[in-house]
């Protein structure tokens, strides 16, 4: 039998480990997490739970489902960097490092430049916030959802749904060139950049990865609390 997952179905699960907590001021993450007894679903520990609880958020979805379109207009930066070439100008001669270049050989060899050449710059602030995010989805839908064979899985995450996702971020040319997202450190400058970005991709993305880093940073009686709420709703 299948099992809808529901804001009632975790708070109902966990109320004996909630009484616990209150009478002592403890939780037993460990028995909380086996008292939730999803169908198919193998969960070990608590930050594992948190990952998935966020991941199956309707704003979540959305930010995903309008992924695709978003995606083409990411924003980059205009940049020149200083290469050395031979018998070749790429972009604009550097003169001054072009000489030195001249005067370090003797003069000897006249075909090797300096020059400014322009580049596309994608690690900026922006991109590295959204990277970051699409990362925590992707691994959490690919690994911890993808190979969970039931309804209630299905209601959130098609597998349709999880292989489109997976095919952008992993073949999309411009995500592509951002950092790989697990090597990538969030900074509060980089989340301020997103914060006040003018694109709906950077705002919403900033708002998903500070709820997200929010609820990795909760315990298990504030993720009860925003649960009830929801079940409320």
């Amino acid at each position: 039998m299948t099992r809808s997952l529901t804001a009632d179905t975790l708070v109902d699960a966990t109320t004996e480990e909630l009484a616990t907590y209150l009478r002592s001021g403890a939780i037993n993450t460990r028995a909380l997490t086996e008292s939730i007894d999803y169908e198919g679903l193998d969960i070990d520990d608590w930050d594992r739970i948190k990952r998935i609880h966020f991941c199956l958020n309707a704003d979540v979805h959305d930010f995903v489902n309008k992924l695709p379109e978003r995606v083409r207009r990411v924003k980059t930066e205009n940049q020149r960097q200083h290469v050395d070439t031979r018998g070749e100008i790429r972009g604009s001669i550097n003169w001054s490092g072009t000489l030195r270049t001249w005067s370090d050989s003797g003069y000897a060899d006249r075909s090797r430049f300096v020059c400014d050449t322009p580049y596309t710059e994608y690690d900026i602030a922006e991109n590295r916030v959204l990277k970051r995010l699409l990362w925590q989805i992707h691994r959490t839908v690919t690994t911890d959802l993808r190979g969970v064979e039931y309804d209630w899985r299905r209601q959130y995450w098609t597998d349709d749904q999880i292989d489109r996702f997976s095919r952008l971020y992993k073949q999309n040319v411009h995500l592509n060139r951002i950092a790989a997202g697990q090597h990538i450190s969030v900074t509060d400058q980089d989340l301020t950049a997103a914060r006040r970005s003018r694109l709906d991709l950077y705002t919403e993305a900033y708002e998903l990865l500070d709820r997200y880093q929010r609820l990795q940073s909760d315990g298990p009686v504030e993720i009860l609390s925003e649960l009830q709420v929801q079940s409320v709703v």
